[in-house]
């Protein structure tokens, strides 16, 4: 792990740009850019500026601690602008939105949002995970149903694979229109039942037998494997 991968993984955690960044410290974007891709490497007062900004050592920053916060692969690495260009061994996922016709029967429109930012993953994190990453998308959380595991504002990211449940895992799926991001179960009858980790009471898990999930039009549209961190 480089100094430049640190900075990446820092970034993703304050889900900053490279021009936030360069605002905070005081430095060019461009010099943000150069740090972050492996360019060239901060030094002296922007090495200790950077340092200062996120609450860590420098002794960390340069040269890593198998004791400190390290970026574990699985994680995404930095989200950006447009205008950042993509350093080489990362892919950038943009967000999406499910969009509902006015009719249940109607399929949803999947379309990117425009002005959410990207964010860039590391290649091997797709790797480890076993998918493609052209198979991903990002999703946006809204409400308190599923924290502490999510929170609202947060954005998950989803895989296509949707050919069997993992009992307990966390889906993005819409029931009656509705999008949804929670826990699956799927019993031996075919029941699958839809569970929220907020346990303050105004939550209940709701059961849906085959023939509910035809009535009610439960679509699946990914199975969640980050969300600024394992889930």
């Amino acid at each position: 792990m480089t100094l430049a991968d640190r900075l990446n993984w820092l970034l993703a955690q304050r889900h900053m740009t490279h021009a936030e960044l360069a605002q905070a410290i005081g430095v060019s974007r461009q010099a943000v850019q150069k740090w972050a891709s492996g360019q060239s490497e901060p030094k002296g007062t922007n090495l200790a500026k950077i340092c200062r900004f996120f609450g860590v050592t420098t002794e960390w920053m340069v040269h890593g601690d198998v004791d400190s916060q390290q970026n574990p692969k699985g994680e995404p690495v930095g989200a950006y602008h447009e205008d950042d260009p993509v350093p080489e061994g990362y892919v950038s996922i943009p967000e999406y939105r499910i969009t509902f016709g006015a009719g249940s029967c109607e399929p949803p429109t999947i379309e990117e949002e425009k002005n959410a930012r990207k964010a860039i993953y590391r290649q091997d994190f797709f790797d480890a995970h076993n998918v493609k990453a052209e198979d991903c998308k990002r999703y946006k959380v809204s409400g308190d149903s599923m924290e502490p595991t999510l929170c609202d504002g947060d954005t998950v990211l989803v895989t296509g694979n949707t050919d069997r449940i993992i009992d307990g895992d966390v889906y993005v799926f819409s029931v009656r229109n509705e999008m949804m991001i929670k826990r699956l179960y799927r019993r031996a009858n075919g029941t699958i039942v839809i569970h929220s980790d907020n346990e303050d009471g105004r939550y209940i898990d709701e059961e849906l037998t085959p023939e509910d999930q035809e009535r009610e039009y439960f679509r699946m549209y990914g199975h969640a494997i980050e969300r600024s961190g394992p889930l």
